[in-house]
């Protein structure tokens, strides 16, 4: 028997919803109708903390310490894996209104943690995660507790946990409502919790498991008959391995005693011999048998997949579906294939135009510049060849010299001219000249 006292240390963690388990459960591993025989299978205790009494078809539990919950597991433990827990309880009538209780269920064989599934009229119902480090709430709510009419303070109530595969769906009086998994915590014991300062009676536990195939001769029918015996398969090797590394440790348990021994005679040297090679031998098995799991594993996967592929494949046959497909794909491939260098070439057409256009660009751009500074510096002559004008006619100059000091100024934009200037540039001077000679002589003649 253990019992332990644990403080309720109140974290949030929420999971999942939705029903996950269709499994059936139908062979009974363990049934309590708490009759008299009882007593000599569950704590009996009489103190200040706590008054635990088998009578009259219940285990009556009084929690009398206000500040901790309490945990009662059975003198006979036994560890279970993929089960369905029902457990039948009621309160009694009590000042405290937030009295609660439960189970524990998955705890380790040296309490180093487990689940508890806890309910309450008042609060609704609660699954806590407690390992050595605390406990945390697995379901949502203020302090984990989520609020919920279908627990009873005047009737019974029957919480139901079924796990498989590491997760869990809990029922409350038949009804679903939740689901969560954990990775850690999925095989173990099971017992009862009583919350603080709380009475409550439970008159039922009862845990089922799953009913074994006989895999020699079951003939697979259904899909569900097929997967149900490589499961079972895939359990029995694991069963078995367990087993092996069992062996294992206590022969080598055996090995390293005899060893210490400090007087080692023939016998015991046969012995040794004889160990280390049931040793070897049993570790050649382990292996073999992990390998048979691994390729099983394996196997089931490919199997599935080439199951899907053919379920979703067009009616006819299956040879030449898919070669159909096949020949779609390589169709499929040619025509890319042929897009992707049509595409190449483009781009190398592309590139060529590119550099031939970037080249242009630099050219024009440089003479654009050129254009840009012989206009400014011919604005600039203009101007300063009206102010000379100007100047003269305050003088009385004559027009002659108007014109030949006109002609000096085309003669030092000839000789300013670059040396390098295309005949585009000529040009385009050459024209401004004539128009510049053209506008003296229409103001000469309005002058006159």
């Amino acid at each position: 028997m253990r019992k332990l006292f644990i403080p309720i240390l109140l974290s949030l963690v929420h999971f999942a919803n939705g029903q996950e388990i269709s499994k059936d459960f139908t062979k009974l591993l363990h049934k309590e109708d708490f009759h008299s025989s009882s007593s000599d299978k569950w704590e009996q205790a009489f103190n200040s903390d706590n008054l635990f009494l088998v009578q009259n078809g219940f285990y009556e539990l009084f929690r009398k310490n206000k500040t901790s919950g309490y945990f009662i597991f059975p003198k006979q433990e036994r560890i279970y894996e993929s089960v369905e827990l029902k457990a039948s309880l009621s309160f009694d009538k009590h000042k405290n209104n937030k009295q609660s209780a439960g189970i524990i269920m998955m705890t380790q064989t040296d309490f180093t943690g487990g689940l508890i599934i806890e309910i309450s009229p008042k609060l609704g119902y609660r699954v806590q995660r407690i390992s050595s480090r605390g406990s945390s709430s697995i379901t949502a709510g203020k302090d984990g507790w989520v609020k919920s009419k279908l627990v009873s303070a005047k009737n019974g109530n029957e919480i139901k946990i079924k796990t498989y595969l590491k997760v869990f769906d809990l029922y409350i009086n038949d009804q679903y409502v939740f689901t969560f998994s954990d990775i850690e915590y999925y095989k173990g014991g099971m017992g009862l919790f009583i919350g603080p300062n709380s009475k409550c009676k439970f008159d039922g536990l009862s845990i089922y498991g799953e009913e074994e195939i006989d895999l020699a001769n079951t003939v697979i029918k259904t899909k569900k008959q097929e997967d149900l015996s490589l499961t079972q398969i895939i359990v029995k090797l694991r069963k078995t391995l367990n087993e092996k590394d069992k062996e294992i440790e206590e022969l080598e348990d055996k090995m390293s005693k005899t060893q210490r021994h400090a007087v080692v005679d023939t016998a015991t040297r046969r012995v040794n011999r004889e160990l280390r090679s049931e040793n070897s031998k049993l570790k050649s098995e382990n292996s073999t048998l992990s390998y048979q799991v691994s390729s099983i594993g394996s196997e089931m996967a490919s199997l599935k997949k080439f199951k899907k592929d053919l379920e979703s494949a067009e009616s006819g046959d299956i040879v030449i579906n898919l070669t159909n497909i096949v020949g779609r794909q390589n169709n499929e491939i040619d025509k890319l294939t042929t897009e992707k260098n049509y595409f190449k070439k483009e781009n190398q057409e592309l590139k060529s135009k590119i550099e031939v256009n970037d080249v242009e660009l630099k050219r024009v751009s440089e003479t654009n510049i050129l254009i840009r500074d012989i206009l400014i510096e011919k604005d600039s002559l203009i101007r300063k060849q009206e102010k000379d004008i100007e100047t003269l006619k305050r003088n009385g100059g004559s027009l002659e010299e108007d014109i030949i000091i006109d002609d000096e100024l085309e003669e030092k934009i000839e000789e300013e001219k670059p040396k390098e200037k295309t005949d585009l540039l000529n040009q385009i001077l050459e024209k401004e000249r004539r128009d510049r000679v053209k506008r003296k002589k229409e103001e000469e003649n309005k002058n006159e």
